[in-house]
């Protein structure tokens, strides 16, 4: 079971962590990546008859490809499940943390075992619905 910084609960705990802070760089590219393009439309409006054709091009390709890089980064993360993972993660780290509280107030062996058991049926349980995720969006690794 381990505490806060090993075991399942350190992982889980860790995990999540992790998780989230991809998740808010998934947003902030996109974030970036939108109000980039905005300021790119702007420029373009307002300094349409100013701008050489070249700088015109090099503005016109931007707002091509920032759209396309929040778009990729965007379906990645859909691809790895991020924000499922997320809450799975949380979820799990809640559990084994309140087993753990329970492990360590529990005063007979019976008692513990049942709570073992329990916590490796949800431990189970979580495999298979990481199973199953996976499955819905399987990563094909030569067209990533």
């Amino acid at each position: 079971v381990g505490d806060s910084s090993s075991g399942q609960t350190g992982y889980y705990a860790t995990q999540a962590r992790v998780r989230a802070l991809l998740h808010s760089r998934t947003q902030r590219i996109g974030s970036v990546c939108l109000w980039a393009t905005l300021l790119v439309v702007l420029v373009l409006a307002i300094l349409h008859g100013s701008l050489t054709e070249q700088n015109r091009n090099v503005l016109i390709v931007l707002m091509g490809i920032l759209p396309l890089i929040a778009a990729t980064r965007d379906a990645y993360a859909h691809k790895k499940a991020e924000k499922e993972l997320i809450k799975q993660y949380r979820f799990m780290h809640r559990v084994f943390r309140n087993a753990q509280k329970k492990l360590a107030i529990a005063e007979t062996d019976s008692e513990r075992r049942e709570i073992l058991r329990a916590l490796g049926e949800a431990a189970l349980d979580e495999h298979a619905e990481w199973i199953l995720m996976h499955r819905e969006r399987p990563l094909e690794m030569g067209r990533l």
